[in-house]
């Protein structure tokens, strides 16, 4: 409700609905939005292309997937930027990553950290540090209702009156109840203490949701892994996290959180999707891609790396024992009830592993940011449009959370694609990252399919599932616009019909 984004990608019209961006258009290598003058911030300065400067700011700095695209920005004035790619791009990759940005850095606030940003070779590490160390205590934002009170119970939002729609909203106020976990959740939506909010809903609370609740789901392109912190020396050998991945059973991991539409990944090629999405990319030597299914090629991959097992229990070459800690978010009840499903599969299979759920902020900011962990839970894709999104973050991990996992840039991989017994080379990651944003068609495609070669034979990570999305709305209470209208088909759509003042209170 704070913040919007520049346009949202309509899942069943296939078409992008503007929001604070009006219109974009491509030619050759710039990019040029023409921004909505109506939006104003909440301490009353007009939301600019400086603004939107400075969000491009912070991706380029944080080296997200978007940064591969940048070369320049210029803010001719207010409501246009220029944006300078870095060459000819792949259209829907760049759609996919730049009109989705949530703007939510004003320059008056984040403009400090950046000033020096210039979309060149420069080392940002300390820009990243700084980004990632900042708390915001009071943000600022540019949507329908503003902060107005927070405390250990809730967030509350007043009705924001200089908003475009404000006029539309027959509310004043809002507020967002903290929780200690989904179950809570769940009973405040069963005993409709709650109006609205997302969620992925367990199969028992979704068949019992009241009929008053009008649900949307969709695609929400994001999924659950675990990632094998390469910071331990353990994980820096390939072996031990092929021999893991190979102990590792998503089956019961999925099967145990009991949610809706959970999807597991048919081949770990690193992306999301069914086989015939896979195969669209891959081909058919997506049948040459290792399946990691086989505890006997665990056993062997392990002993090949000098591990040895004395009665029901692995060693370490050294001799120590070959301990591992797992670590997840404790509210985020698939990520805890698939980490501590896959600790049982390691300790049934040997290894000494112990998990360790912790409080979602303290994870989110500290353990993931810090690499605590010798295993941890995350996010992991955001692809609707395109692949590498899930790909990138199969390597490094979701960049929201700047994840420090220690995926190396270059990996020593078998080639060529799909031949696991052929000679070794060294494969270079960002580098196939950045090539995949500027190609399209048949090249692309070529590029795509090495890059998931490469994760295919090192395994950085372990993606677990991709889900669905769930929004909920008590609509004895609120009225909601017609089906065919375009906020029905983005993800979180209750969140964009706020911001257009489509939702409104039962008098």
């Amino acid at each position: 409700m704070l913040f919007g984004r520049l346009a949202q990608y309509n899942q069943t019209s296939a078409e992008w609905v503007p929001h604070l961006a009006e219109e974009w258009n491509i030619s050759g290598t710039s990019v040029t939005l023409n921004l909505n003058d109506s939006f104003v911030w909440h301490d009353g300065d007009p939301v600019t292309a400086k603004d939107v400067a400075t969000k491009l700011r912070v991706e380029y700095a944080m080296e997200t997937t978007l940064a591969n695209f940048l070369s320049g920005v210029e803010v001719p004035d207010e409501t246009t930027i220029e944006i300078e790619l870095q060459g000819e791009t792949n259209r829907n990759l760049l759609y996919q990553n730049l009109l989705s940005l949530m703007i939510d850095t004003p320059t008056s606030v984040w403009g400090e950290y950046v000033s020096d940003v210039q979309f060149d070779d420069s080392d940002y590490s300390s820009v990243q540090e700084e980004i990632v160390q900042f708390s915001w205590q009071d943000p600022i934002g540019w949507g329908p209702f503003q902060l107005d009170d927070q405390t250990g119970q809730q967030i509350q939002l007043t009705k924001f009156d200089d908003h475009p729609q404000a006029d539309q909203i027959n509310f004043s106020t809002m507020a967002f109840r903290y929780v200690e976990n989904k179950q809570q959740k769940m009973q405040g939506y069963l005993s409709e203490r709650i109006s609205g909010g997302g969620m992925i809903p367990t199969k028992s609370v979704y068949d019992q949701m009241p009929s008053a609740f009008q649900n949307w789901n969709f695609n929400r392109g994001v999924g659950f892994a675990l990632h094998f912190n390469q910071n331990r020396k353990v994980f820096q050998d390939v072996r031990v996290r092929k021999a893991l991945s190979h102990v590792l059973d998503r089956g019961p991991m999925v099967e145990n959180t009991s949610i809706v539409g959970p999807k597991t990944l048919e081949f770990d090629t690193g992306f999301h999707g069914n086989k015939k999405f896979q195969r669209r990319y891959i081909g058919d030597t997506l049948n040459e891609f290792t399946l990691y299914n086989d505890t006997k090629r665990a056993t062997a991959l392990l002993k090949e790396a000098g591990f040895t097992k004395n009665g029901e229990k692995w060693t370490k070459p050294n001799g120590d024992p070959f301990q591992l800690t797992l670590k997840s978010a404790s509210g985020f009840s698939a990520w805890r009830v698939g980490t501590n499903e896959a600790t049982r599969q390691l300790n049934e299979f040997g290894i000494d592993a112990e998990f360790t759920p912790v409080q979602n902020s303290t994870y989110l900011s500290n353990t993931l940011s810090n690499g605590d962990f010798d295993i941890g839970a995350s996010f992991v894709g955001q692809q609707i449009l395109h692949p590498l999104t899930d790909l990138e973050t199969s390597f490094y991990g979701y960049p929201s959370f700047a994840p420090d996992i220690g995926t190396p840039d270059e990996f020593s991989v078998p080639m060529p694609v799909a031949n696991p017994s052929g000679s070794t080379k060294t494969v270079n990651v960002r580098d196939l990252i950045s090539r995949i944003t500027s190609t399209s068609g048949q090249k692309s495609q070529d590029l795509i399919k090495r890059l998931s070669w490469v994760y295919n034979q090192t395994m950085p990570t372990y993606v677990v599932f991709t889900s669905y999305g769930y929004s909920f709305l008590n609509t004895d209470n609120w009225t909601v616009p017609p089906e065919d209208a375009a906020t029905n088909g983005v993800s979180y759509p209750v969140a964009l019909m706020m911001h257009k003042g489509q939702v409104r209170a039962k008098q």
